[in-house]
């Protein structure tokens, strides 16, 4: 992200679900990246507190939050990586 930066402050940077954003604190480390975008972690579907902290803080640096819903495991699964490896198996 700082390579790309450093070649334009126009190209949009999105940080992904991968990047594993739960919470405000999680989202700092990128703000000197200047995203457009935040695809946070899966449980903060399930987390308001968290997800309402991340809404203000994005709001602040003008970052847009796209919330996947679609997440099939529990809060805090410890077995989504399996769940996943299952999934990718039946199809």
């Amino acid at each position: 992200m700082s390579i790309v930066r450093e070649i334009s402050s126009r190209i949009p940077i999105h940080i992904s679900i991968i990047a594993g954003v739960k919470n405000a604190i999680n989202l700092e480390k990128y703000l000197n990246f200047k995203p457009s975008r935040l695809v946070p972690h899966h449980d903060c579907g399930k987390d308001f507190v968290a997800l309402k902290e991340l809404i203000e803080i994005s709001n602040k640096h003008h970052i847009e939050v796209e919330l996947l819903s679609t997440e099939s495991c529990l809060r805090k699964c410890s077995n989504r990586e399996a769940h996943y490896k299952y999934l990718v198996q039946k199809n």
